[in-house]
């Protein structure tokens, strides 16, 4: 539970956890996924309404980053399934609920892309960067390529054996795209 960090120049390890007392703890001990930007900069995704955070290097903390303030109890964007950082630099964010999100960097700024706007599940398991191809994003509704040109997506429908409630081919559980 929580994470483990092996300093290779120390030869130490060390271990974080979430500690209700302190706000730069992590938020939560269940953790789903983990990106290392071009910056060096550590991103993790957090189940049970953890979110998204960063390892802030300098002070050796945590801090949350809010994706929606509009989402206050973390429902849609409070489990983060998947990390990439885009050509561009910005953090893409893949929730349980709420789509994939587009964290841009310099600006600070947050860009949620769900059902409405053409992302095949609000379930997002999975995100590629690709330079010259765009961002693919997939979930148990199918995958999706965001056009390196801007935000459009192009849908790739899942085979029809596939459905949101099985989440697997032919009814198995355990199929992601």
């Amino acid at each position: 539970r929580g994470l483990f960090h092996f300093n290779f120049e120390l030869g130490r390890c060390e271990h974080y956890q979430h500690d209700p007392s302190d706000a730069g703890s992590l938020p939560i001990d269940q953790l789903l996924c983990l990106l290392i930007d071009r910056d060096g900069r550590l991103w993790i995704g957090c189940n049970n309404g953890g979110g998204l955070c960063r390892y802030r290097r300098e002070t050796n903390d945590f801090e949350r980053v809010a994706l929606n303030p509009g989402d206050a109890l973390g429902e849609a964007f409070g489990v983060v399934r998947a990390l990439a950082q885009g050509p561009d630099g910005a953090i893409w964010v893949g929730t349980h609920k709420g789509g994939v999100a587009r964290y841009d960097l310099s600006g600070k700024r947050t860009d949620v892309f769900d059902r409405d706007r053409g992302v095949p599940s609000a379930l997002v398991r999975a995100i590629l960067a690709h330079e010259g191809l765009g961002m693919w994003i997939g979930g148990p509704g199918g995958i999706a390529r965001v056009h390196p040109s801007g935000p459009v997506f192009q849908p790739f429908e899942a085979a029809p054996q596939w459905d949101e409630n099985t989440q697997g081919e032919r009814g198995q559980r355990g199929g992601t795209a």
